[in-house]
């Protein structure tokens, strides 16, 4: 089996970051980074794992709606939204505290959780292009990330990661439940799911 790296240049379909588009010399090939649930949770899975692609003609890929990826994402400025808006309404989070059960607090998280997990499932099936299923091939490639998007990865798993977990703590450990704070929770965590479908920036890839 021949194995080849190669460089290449990565882009994306517009207001579809499911797929990334690689063109090389006069290739095209689709891949799919969110083919599974689990890349949700572990955006890490997609780095030096084999995926299969589609290929393209170059008729299909001039009928994309192709644009570069946008290394200054969303994420980034939601980010630093959310810090902005929490230091302004401090004074007036003591407000929404309300006292409830643990077990109702834990459910409620669950059912959280569960409710954003299950939107993005939905949205990751809506954007799922036929091109896609009709070109797809047995072949695989592994994606090898930018330096710089490794970073991005991995800095933005653990703040979104940390700040998801110290606030769902203290909804439910320390049993500080409060509204405003819950709210924040599902935001935090919708941005998670949302920073990992825009953390993909592909300088080479290993064919095989």
């Amino acid at each position: 089996m021949e194995v080849v790296i190669m460089l290449c240049e990565s882009k994306i379909i517009r207001m579809n970051p499911k797929y990334r588009i690689i063109k090389y010399n006069n290739d095209y090939f689709m891949v799919d980074t969110i083919s599974h649930w689990i890349t949700f949770l572990f955006p890490m899975i997609n780095w030096f794992v084999p995926k299969r692609y589609a290929k393209l003609s170059e008729e299909e890929y001039n009928n994309l709606d192709i644009v570069k990826p946008v290394k200054n994402s969303g994420a980034s400025i939601g980010a630093g939204l959310a810090i902005l808006i929490s230091a302004l309404l401090r004074n007036y989070v003591n407000i929404f505290n309300i006292q409830i059960q643990k077990s109702v607090a834990v459910l409620s998280c669950v059912i959280g959780f569960l409710g954003v997990f299950i939107f993005f499932l939905y949205i990751n099936k809506k954007v799922t292009l036929d091109i896609y299923k009709r070109n797809k091939t047995h072949s695989k490639i592994i994606l090898i990330p930018t330096f710089k998007n490794f970073g991005f990865t991995i800095f933005f798993y653990i703040l979104f990661g940390g700040f998801s977990w110290m606030t769902f703590y203290g909804l439910v450990i320390e049993n500080l439940y409060n509204i405003f704070i819950f709210i924040a929770w599902i935001g935090i965590i919708s941005g998670f799911f949302f920073s990992i479908c825009l953390r993909l920036w592909i300088k080479k890839y290993i064919s095989f």
